[in-house]
């Protein structure tokens, strides 16, 4: 495989075993080719490729900073300390969802495994932090 990024922009990479793992980094788009050589018992093949598109979502996007609320991440454990009882969901810069949880008024802790460095955390009360893992 063979990835063809915008100039400047890490939209995706290859990884894993023989490269056949794509890595989102960044919203934008990318080129994704699959090459098959030939040998002694197969043909090559003809190479295809595919456009991806990565977007953000956009109802996660606007981060508050200025809410009541404290968001930290140490060591793959997320802090939280807000007024509200609530629902917490916490997602991949990408977009992905990665956790969802229930929190009572007050400080709460969950443990966020196999997580990226950089999330961003929504409450259900109306409040969204972007927080790196220190």
């Amino acid at each position: 495989y063979t990835i063809e990024n915008p100039p400047g922009i890490m939209v995706a990479d290859l990884a894993g075993r023989n490269n056949s793992t794509v890595v989102i980094h960044s919203a934008g788009t990318a080129i994704i080719t699959a090459h098959q050589d030939g040998n002694d018992v197969y043909a090559a093949a003809e190479s295809v490729s595919i456009m991806l598109t990565v977007e953000l979502r956009s109802d996660i996007s606007t981060v508050d900073e200025s809410s009541s609320v404290t968001v930290n991440f140490y060591n793959k454990i997320l802090y939280i300390d807000s007024p509200a009882a609530e629902q917490i969901e916490v997602y991949s810069i990408s977009g992905k969802l990665l956790h969802r949880a229930s929190k009572r008024a007050g400080k709460a802790s969950f443990t966020i495994p196999n997580s990226e460095q950089i999330l961003i955390v929504r409450g259900s009360s109306g409040w969204t932090k972007k927080i790196e893992d220190r």
